[in-house]
C-alpha cells in the first residue's frame, strides 16, 4: 500500500525540527512596539519585561544614607559632650585659647545657646607682643578712649608714642605695629602687662549684631557660670571677658 506523504512542516515547528534534543532557551525579543507585533503572530519569540540598564544618563544609584540628626546626643542628666559644646562658638582665624579659659568660654557659650538658639564669636584671645600692638594700633587709629581701657596709664603712654612716632614719619603701619610690639615685648619682660591678652585670662566675644535681649543673655550665662566679669567696649563693639 502506497503510504500517505506527510504534510510539510513549517512555522514554530520547522524550527523545532532543526535543532538538537537540547532543551532551547526562549527568544528574548527586543523592546518595543515592532517587538510587541512580532510576539503577537510568533508564539516561539516570548517578549520580556523592560530591565534597567545602566547608562551615562541614568546610571545605578546606591540609597542615599540616612541624613544625621541636627540635635547633639544628650549624655545621661542631660549634659552635651564636649564636642557638641564646643559647636557653641567660633573662633576667628588665629586665636588660640588654653584650657582653662576655653572650658569657661565653652560654658558661657552653652549658656548664651540655650537661651538664644545662637552661637557666639570669639574675635580675640591669647596674644603676644605684636598681636597686642596691632590690636593697639587700630584702637588709636580709630580714636577709642584709651584711657578708659588701659589701667596703667604709664605703659599705654610708652606705647602710644611709638604710635604717634612712626604716624608722624609716615611709616607704614607694618613697621609702626613691629615698633610698639617691641615696646609691649620689653614691657612684659619687666613683669609689666599693658592687657589681660598677654596673660591669655582675656578674651573678646563679638557683638555689633547682637540685640539688647541677646546681650542681656550673654551677661546672664557669664553670671551662671562664675569666675569671669565681662565689660562692653565700642570700639570695635565687643564684649571684653575676663577669665578669673
Amino acid at each position: 500500500m502506497r503510504q500517505a506523504s506527510a504534510a510539510p512542516v513549517t512555522g514554530a515547528a520547522a524550527v523545532r525540527s532543526r535543532v538538537s534534543p537540547t532543551p532551547v532557551l526562549p527568544h528574548v525579543a527586543p523592546v518595543g512596539p515592532a517587538a510587541a507585533a512580532a510576539s503577537n503572530d510568533d508564539p516561539a519569540l516570548v517578549t520580556a519585561l523592560p530591565l534597567p540598564l545602566p547608562s551615562p544618563s541614568t546610571p545605578f544609584a546606591l540609597p542615599a544614607p540616612p541624613a544625621p540628626s541636627a540635635e547633639p546626643v544628650s549624655l545621661p542628666g542631660g549634659a552635651l559632650p564636649e564636642e557638641a559644646l564646643s559647636m557653641r562658638f567660633t573662633l576667628l582665624p588665629g586665636v588660640t585659647l588654653p584650657p582653662g579659659v576655653k572650658e569657661k568660654v565653652t560654658r558661657i557659650a552653652d549658656g548664651y545657646f540655650r537661651r538664644t538658639g545662637k552661637p557666639l564669636v570669639v574675635t580675640s584671645g591669647v596674644r603676644d607682643a605684636v598681636s597686642q600692638a596691632d590690636a593697639m594700633y587700630d584702637l588709636f587709629r580709630l580714636g577709642a578712649d584709651v584711657d578708659t581701657l588701659y589701667r596703667n596709664k604709664g605703659a599705654l603712654r610708652e606705647i602710644q608714642r611709638a604710635y604717634n612716632a612712626g604716624r608722624a614719619a609716615s611709616r607704614p603701619e607694618g613697621v609702626v605695629v613691629a615698633a610698639m610690639g617691641e615696646v609691649i615685648r620689653r614691657q612684659v619682660e619687666s613683669g609689666v602687662y599693658i592687657s589681660a591678652h598677654l596673660r591669655s585670662g582675656a578674651v573678646d566675644v563679638r557683638n555689633r549684631d547682637m540685640s539688647l535681649s541677646e546681650k542681656r543673655a550673654l551677661l546672664d550665662a557669664v553670671l551662671e557660670v562664675g569666675g569671669v566679669t565681662a565689660l562692653e567696649e565700642t570700639r570695635p563693639p565687643h564684649y571684653h571677658l575676663q577669665v578669673d
